[in-house]
């Protein structure tokens, strides 16, 4: 692989969340909260309908900042049956 794309994937940070199936059925929308750069980071992050478990959401430039360049945020949702929402 290229000096270049494995910079990116030193920004890039992987962060998971659970969902209940009803959110992920009808999507949803998130507060979340993570550390990076040694700051805590809240965000609001959309769900889309018919999420898969397992699924993938990248949220651009909310990585580790690298180089004064700022990567991305890879959120893996999680579908917990256990999990109830909360309305």
């Amino acid at each position: 692989s290229s000096a270049a794309s494995d910079v990116y994937k030193r920004q890039d940070m992987d962060f998971a969340i659970s969902a209940s199936p009803t959110e992920a059925l009808n999507g949803t929308r998130k507060k979340i909260s993570y550390q990076v750069d040694g700051k805590t980071e809240q965000l609001i992050i959309r769900i889309p309908p018919k999420f898969p478990s397992g699924g993938k959401l990248r949220i651009r430039h909310k990585g580790r900042t690298l180089n004064g360049n700022r990567g991305d945020l890879i959120l893996t949702i999680n579908i917990d049956p256990n999990l109830t929402p909360i309305h």
